[in-house]
């Protein structure tokens, strides 16, 4: 799999996978790193994570930033104007193209939070990772591990707890 991440912040600056591996950062505690770059140190805290959209609020330093991350399959589901949406109250989680499934992380009956894996899925040789877009019960998995898979094909749903 490509390891090509596009870091946006602010929707301003944009930062390289070659950026990215040259920082150095140790976790201090739940959701708090001490992060180097270069000879410079950082205090970064994450105050809000929105894992389905992936964006995220972090204070680096006392300065709070909006950061959003892409990988290469992100960039190109948009660029293709396919959106990995779910259903519009988010119970469904929908496969947003073509694909195979890699591995299935939950089980039915299963207490899921937002964020939380739920399966894997490869598309045009990338695999991607869904995430629960909410918190609550996994309520049916309508693939299994070596399944293909449709556009827009149902592959978990979930209820409110």
């Amino acid at each position: 799999m490509d390891a090509h991440l596009k870091l946006s912040v602010n929707d301003t600056y944009k930062i390289s996978s070659e950026t990215l591996s040259e920082i150095n950062a140790v976790k201090e505690a739940d959701d708090t790193f001490h992060v180097l770059q270069g000879h410079v140190s950082y205090h970064v805290s994450i105050i809000n994570k929105d894992f389905h959209h992936k964006k995220y609020t972090l204070s680096v330093n006392g300065n709070n930033y909006e950061v959003s991350i892409a990988n290469a399959l992100d960039e190109l589901i948009k660029s293709l104007g396919l959106t990995a949406k779910t259903s519009h109250k988010e119970n469904e989680v929908k496969a947003p193209m073509p694909g195979l499934i890699i591995n299935v992380e939950i089980k039915e009956g299963q207490k899921v939070k937002e964020g939380d894996a739920l399966l894997v899925l490869e598309a045009m040789k990338m695999e991607s990772t869904f995430t629960s877009p909410k918190e609550g019960t996994v309520q049916s998995i309508s693939v299994k591990k070596g399944d293909t898979v449709d556009k827009g094909q149902v592959l978990v749903r979930i209820e409110d707890s």
